[in-house]
């Protein structure tokens, strides 16, 4: 028997139901649940980033009195990226209220999707696939579905693609031997055994998703992040730049610039970032008016 035949024969056959206590949200949690979905639904609040945009420009011209057309440039540059940034602390604020709504309703949903992809990549990299299924609820469903098909069968009449399925399963270790009598069944006794502990561990990982307690559950916020660090080493430089042609407009320290940068500025990487130069620009302009 084709190891498809068997799941359509696992598939149709009446399993025990696995009893688990049915989740019961609390007033509080309902509440939370409620008023997420609300701010989600109806955000509220749009900001005019064109109207920003214009505030932003006409603080930057009164703290640095920008005095030709590079720092005219420089100063529409930084406002540009100020609107940026505060555009990402208020995506960052919506995907982690994305997540906390989603841990409450559809936990269950999204781990299933994560299992299904990583699952598409077990026959390039078993070794990690297996680990980080082993590690959720779900995962360890999907491994005990398909070590139950595996164990019944004796593996001496298991077809060239269980015995590779066996392979991916436990890892692609090669030195376990899972051809021996038995193995199928001790490996989903152990993989049972485990359940309750992974269980538990996932309702303390749900409980702090829910309660806006965990950022590794959050999609997308290591990659905003990383986007926001880029945005202020570019502050940085442009803020720099009003120092490189006159130098008594500020002095090249944090503390020299105008308050409202200052915390920006220290938020984020102190690097400088590479630009065009300011000085032939300036000495192009001056040319170009004279």
């Amino acid at each position: 028997m084709s190891l498809a035949q068997l799941e359509t024969v696992v598939s149709n056959r009446p399993e025990k139901p696995v009893c688990r206590a049915r989740r019961v949200l609390s007033e509080r949690t309902i509440a939370r649940r409620e008023k997420l979905r609300a701010g989600l639904v109806e955000p509220g609040g749009l900001v005019d980033e064109v109207e920003v945009l214009q505030d932003r420009v006409r603080g930057i011209s009164s703290a640095f009195k920008p005095r030709d057309e590079w720092q005219d440039w420089l100063t529409g540059s930084v406002a540009t990226l100020m609107v940026r940034i505060d555009r990402c602390e208020r995506v960052e604020r919506k995907l982690r209220e994305l997540a906390s709504y989603r841990a409450i309703d559809f936990w269950e949903d999204d781990q299933a999707v994560e299992v299904e992809t990583l699952a598409s990549k077990i026959d390039r990299d078993p070794g990690r696939v297996v680990a980080k299924m082993r590690r959720t609820p779900a995962g360890l469903e999907w491994l005990l579905k398909r070590w139950r098909i595996l164990a019944m069968v004796e593996p001496t009449d298991w077809t060239d693609e269980q015995r590779a399925l066996a392979g991916r399963l436990v890892g692609g270790d090669l030195e376990v031997d899972t051809t021996r009598p038995g193995f199928a069944a001790e490996a989903v006794l152990e993989l049972e055994a485990r359940r309750t502990r992974v269980e538990d561990a996932d309702a303390i990982l749900r409980g702090l998703v829910e309660a806006d307690l965990s950022e590794d559950a959050v999609p997308g916020l290591v990659k905003l992040r990383r986007y926001l660090r880029s945005l202020q080493r570019q502050m940085t430089w442009y803020v720099d730049q009003f120092q490189v042609v006159y130098p008594d407009n500020h002095r090249s320290d944090t503390q020299g610039k105008p308050a409202f940068f200052a915390a920006t500025l220290e938020m984020g990487d102190t690097k400088t970032r590479p630009g065009p130069s300011p000085t032939r620009y300036h000495e192009t302009t001056k040319r170009s008016h004279s």
